[in-house]
């Protein structure tokens, strides 16, 4: 059942619009600014679903991520970059990579540092 109810969250949310999403900036690493769409979270139990946006000033990726927030891991499930900032532009590249991440020792990619993207994401779930 919960394989059913993640196919369908995954399914529904993969039609939605990096331009309908509402981002609201989470973390600058660098040239580049991270963004979450706190407002399309989806939830099933510690499992959450978000979408995250990747800008620089030339050009931008959103990504749709499951998170487990209880391990923490991460996979990827979809990612879309385009020609412009802020998920504008030409669609130049799609892909996806259903392997689950883990934090490892001194890991100190965006994902994982200080309030990064899977912490930020996950103090945004409903807790039962």
């Amino acid at each position: 059942m919960k394989k059913i109810t993640s196919a369908i969250i995954f399914l529904v949310t993969l039609i939605s619009s990096s331009v309908s999403a509402q981002w609201v900036f989470a973390y600058e690493d660098g040239d580049n600014n991270w963004y979450i769409d706190y407002g399309d979270i989806k939830q099933d139990g510690d499992n959450i679903y978000v979408w995250v946006l990747n800008s620089n000033e030339y050009r931008s990726s959103v990504h749709y991520f499951h998170i487990d927030c209880e391990f923490p891991r991460f996979k990827l499930l979809t990612r879309k970059a385009y020609s412009q900032a802020m998920g504008k532009g030409d669609l130049i590249a799609t892909d996806s990579k259903e392997e689950w991440h883990y934090k490892k020792k001194g890991d100190d990619t965006i994902m994982w540092t200080g309030l990064g993207i899977v912490d930020q994401a996950c103090n945004q779930r409903k807790v039962y």
